[in-house]
């Protein structure tokens, strides 16, 4: 970080310091019939946005989509981790989770919440990343925008201007590609220690997804992907979309709207085709953003299949 992304973070944790704390707890549910992972609560400092967790009205599909992925012996690479709710639920019955932040005011939140709950063993899992994932040609120091650092809506993406009300904060981060954090982590990608990646990066995901093709390529098995595409998807260009189809490509099992959606692709799917799939499976009919799923490497033998 540079020195203003350092006042940031100061002034966030002094803020924090000032605040009570609560406990929050996931609500157990239930679906069709099978009982969910049910979860220790958690310690936060005291936010008014975490009563949508206790509320149980925040984005069950999405822990939907961990509960059905996540297992025991699952490592589990979170970016943007923003203040803790995606970590604080999938670390409590994962293998290991990287929570990867680079928002100053965010990822402050997100350390002294995590300190808060130091008593619980699921924590001693969680190590925390204070830098941002990128592309190989963006590697090094980048500008980071928001409206308001800490909102959730901060970006690498040109696009950002899009997002919560223009830009109003920027600060310098350190960015590396997830190949090399992976490296610097000793975390492979096989059967015994499955992967699992959520990408929730504010409009930079046109860039960063079709950067993961020569990576995944050569890679006998893929990780899982769970990616949010926001409505700036709008602005990317053909050749971006012609990318993310590429890596879509890949996998076996590509679905839209948190798993809702199957898409049917194949190698030989054209620009166009996967065009109509988007359409035909109303994959952006949101207003906010559109959860992709991606599993299973395309054309696996199916004895590989019970692995991935």
């Amino acid at each position: 970080w540079d020195e203003n992304a350092r006042k940031l973070y100061q002034t966030q944790l002094s803020k924090m310091d000032a605040l009570p704390t609560m406990k929050v707890s996931f609500p157990v549910r239930n679906n069709q019939g099978q009982q969910k992972h049910v979860l220790n609560g958690f310690t936060v400092s005291e936010l008014t946005w975490w009563d949508r967790i206790n509320g149980g009205t925040w984005e069950s599909e999405t822990l939907d989509v961990f509960d059905q992925y996540i297992t025991p012996d699952t490592i589990v690479v979170d970016f943007g981790a923003w203040i803790g709710p995606t970590a604080f639920y999938h670390a409590q019955f994962a293998k290991r989770v990287i929570a990867i932040e680079a928002d100053p005011n965010a990822f402050a939140s997100l350390e002294r919440n995590l300190v808060l709950n130091s008593g619980h063993g699921w924590s001693s899992n969680v190590n925390l990343e204070s830098v941002c994932v990128s592309t190989p040609n963006d590697t090094g120091v980048m500008t980071m925008k928001s409206a308001d650092a800490g909102n959730s809506c901060s970006s690498l993406g040109e696009n950002v201007e899009w997002a919560c009300g223009g830009v109003k904060e920027e600060w310098q981060v350190r960015c590396y590609t997830l190949p090399y954090l992976f490296a610097q982590r000793g975390i492979t990608i096989d059967p015994q220690s499955p992967v699992f990646i959520k990408v929730d990066i504010e409009s930079y995901e046109c860039a960063l997804i079709p950067s993961f093709y020569d990576w995944l390529v050569g890679e006998k098995f893929l990780p899982t992907i769970f990616v949010s595409f926001h409505p700036q998807i709008t602005l990317c260009d053909e050749e971006q979309l012609r990318g993310v189809m590429k890596v879509f490509k890949l996998y076996e099992h590509v679905s839209c709207e948190a798993g809702k959606r199957r898409l049917k692709l194949s190698p030989t799917t054209s620009f166009g085709e996967f065009q109509d799939e988007l359409i035909a499976n109303k994959c952006f009919q949101s207003s906010e953003y559109s959860d992709f799923v991606l599993n299973g490497r395309a054309g696996d033998p199916s004895w590989l299949k019970q692995f991935l």
